[in-house]
Formats: structure tokens, C-alpha cells, sequence
């Protein structure tokens, strides 16, 4: 792990303020997950104030939000399809009713594109063939063009793509099952025209006739490239520790009170097996049965939140006995009560 407050301490105090992630278990739960947090310093009081927010809450608010906005999009549509029906059906019953029904059909196309524009996603709506019809505001802000310049093209040729063969692969792919009628949901890499690399999640929807054949695909992407950066940066920050914990030379366990373990390093692997693959029993003493002579040291930690340290314990081992220096720190963490122990082979130095 890291020193997360420490860090936050940091931050503040060197750039005034700052953000920062790492793996926090919710209220309630011992399962760590990504959280994003922000610290400022408000100086006149030398107070450090924080705030930070779990990146899956993020995650489930926004599959809300585009649940939602899918479903009044689906609506409308659907809405704009009889109408434009009822209006060839009735035009030739005179031109006042053509009136009334042109007039109410740019009533309807104008909350359609009001809805359609005010969305945070990038939204597109095909024919059954792959090419744009419409591109919503959002989109056209990312590729910095107008609707023209998009219209007729199909999905996989837009600019997005420019150059990302396997990206636009994907997306024919998508398409494809998409004119079958088949929900396609599919991560690309996209580039802008300022080369910026962006993460989205599309979603590919097929819109059927009243046959069941598909008339229309509804596209969606939702851009996640904060979260991938997020996801990205805790993930070389566990792959350091980790490289950090694996290069000390002692035996490094930590266990939860009910003596399960939670992590250790390739040394405490050597010790026990000869294979490195091997991952530890639940149970600290099924795992290193000779280490059930310090229960009560190791019980006591639990307790009364005091470290030990054992010098020169004597273990029988197959090929004679060794001798080991053994510590217990315990570890404050809010998901759960738990202690590191460090083991230390010192039978060279007694002998």
C-alpha cells in the first residue's frame, strides 16, 4: 500500500493542493476499490481539507444517466417515425392539415434535437448500413467540424479512427451484429484532432421496423478516460509496492485478526515452497504451522496495538534448525484489525 495521508500532507503542503488515488474500502465493506481524492490547504488555519469520491459510484451514475437519456432518445424517435408516416399518409388531404402537421413535426424535431444535444455522450444515430444520419453537438465538439462534414460517412471512416485499423475493425464488427439486431457494447481508443487520445465506451443499438428488421442503430459513447488513467496509475502503483515489498530480503505476512492472510512476498513463498506460484493457505498457522508458538505474541497485537520482537527464535527445519529474528507491527486500517509480521534469518550470525 502507501501512505496515503502522508502523501495528501504532502501535497498540500508543497503545491498548495493536489489529487491523488489509491485503493479505500467503502463504509461498511473490507473490499478495497479505486477512489480518487483532492486535498487543498487552507493556510490561515493550517488545515489541510480533503474530499474524494469511488470511482464506481462514478461508474454507476453514469450508466444512470445513459440508461435514462437512451430511453427518452428511443421514445422520440420512434415518436418522429409515425409522425413522418402519418404526414405522407395525409398529404394529400390539403394543404391546411400539411401545415399543422409540418408545424408539429418541427415542434417534435425540435425537443428531439434538444434532447438529443443536451447529453454529455457521444451520440449518432446510423442507418441499418453503418452510415451517419445525425451527430449529436457533443460529437462535433470533439472532431471540431460541423454536421456536413460527418453525414453519409460510415462510423468506422470518421476521423476517430484515423490511422487505428484494429479500432475501426472493432467497430465493423459491432456494426455488423448490430444490423442483425444483435446490443453491441465495445471500448475504443479514439484520437482528436489534437491528437488527444481519448477511452470510450460504445454502445451500439439497433432500432426495429415493425417487421423486427432493423431500421436504425443508436450509437453511444461515453468517455471514460479519467477513470482509465485512474485505473491505470493504481495499477503502477500496486506493480512498485509490490516490486518494493518482493525486494526486501526478510519474510514479510500480513494477517487480519481472524489470522487470514492478506498479502506477502516472494521471500515468505521461498521459505515455505519451493515454487513461487504456490499462493498461502487462508490460515497464517496452516500456511507456517511452526509460527503457532507466537500465537499469544501474535494474539496480544490484536489487543493491545503494541509491537514485538523475538530475537534468535529457534525453528527445527528439515535439514537441522535456524535461527530468526521475528517482529509484529500492527497495521491501522480502517477496513479491518491486522498485523505485518518480519522474519528474519539470522542463523549464520548465531552460529
Amino acid at each position: 500500500g502507501q501512505f496515503i495521508f502522508k502523501k495528501m500532507a504532502v501535497l498540500a503542503r508543497e503545491n498548495g493542493s493536489g489529487s491523488l488515488t489509491y485503493y479505500w474500502p467503502k463504509p461498511g465493506s473490507d473490499k478495497p476499490v479505486p477512489k480518487l481524492s483532492h486535498v487543498k490547504a487552507y493556510e490561515p488555519w493550517g488545515w489541510i481539507i480533503g474530499t474524494g469520491m469511488y470511482m464506481d459510484d462514478v461508474e454507476k451514475s453514469i450508466q444512470a444517466t445513459t440508461k435514462k437519456f437512451r430511453k427518452n432518445v428511443i421514445i422520440i424517435a420512434c415518436i418522429i417515425l409515425m409522425i413522418s408516416a402519418y404526414i405522407v399518409i395525409q398529404s394529400g388531404r390539403g394543404e391546411i392539415r400539411g401545415a399543422m402537421a409540418r408545424d408539429e413535426l418541427e415542434r417534435n424535431e425540435a425537443k428531439y434535437r434538444a434532447i438529443f444535444n443536451s447529453t454529455y455522450q457521444y451520440v449518432s444515430l446510423l442507418d441499418k448500413n453503418g452510415k451517419l444520419l445525425e451527430v449529436n453537438e457533443r460529437m462535433l465538439e470533439f472532431f471540431n467540424c460541423k454536421l456536413d462534414d460527418l453525414v453519409g460517412l460510415y462510423l468506422w471512416e470518421i476521423p476517430w479512427w484515423a490511422g487505428l485499423s484494429d479500432e475501426q475493425s472493432k467497430i465493423e464488427r459491432a456494426l455488423a451484429k448490430g444490423q442483425d439486431g444483435e446490443f453491441q457494447r465495445v471500448e475504443c481508443t479514439c484520437v482528436s484532432p489534437a491528437e488527444h487520445n481519448a477511452h470510450i465506451d460504445f454502445t451500439f443499438r439497433p432500432l426495429l421496423d415493425h417487421k423486427g428488421k432493423t431500421a436504425l442503430i443508436l450509437v453511444e459513447g461515453r468517455d471514460f478516460s479519467i477513470l482509465k488513467k485512474a485505473q491505470e496509475e493504481s495499477l503502477r502503483l500496486r506493480l512498485f509496492m509490490e516490486s518494493i515489498i518482493d525486494s526486501i530480503p526478510s519474510i514479510l505476512i500480513a494477517v487480519k485478526e481472524d489470522l487470514s492472510i492478506v498479502m506477502w512476498n516472494n521471500r515468505a513463498l521461498e521459505y515455505v515452497s519451493e515454487s513461487k506460484e504456490d499462493e498461502p493457505e487462508s490460515d497464517l498457522y496452516t500456511w507456517m504451522p511452526k509460527l503457532k508458538k507466537l500465537q499469544d505474541e501474535i494474539s496480544m497485537i490484536f489487543t493491545d496495538k503494541k509491537p514485538f520482537t523475538i530475537r534468535r527464535f529457534k525453528l527445527d527445519l528439515e535439514d537441522g534448525y535456524g535461527f530468526y529474528d521475528i517482529s509484529g507491527f500492527p497495521l491501522a486500517t480502517v477496513a479491518y484489525n491486522s498485523l505485518l509480521l518480519r522474519i528474519d534469518d539470522v542463523t549464520e550470525q548465531v552460529r
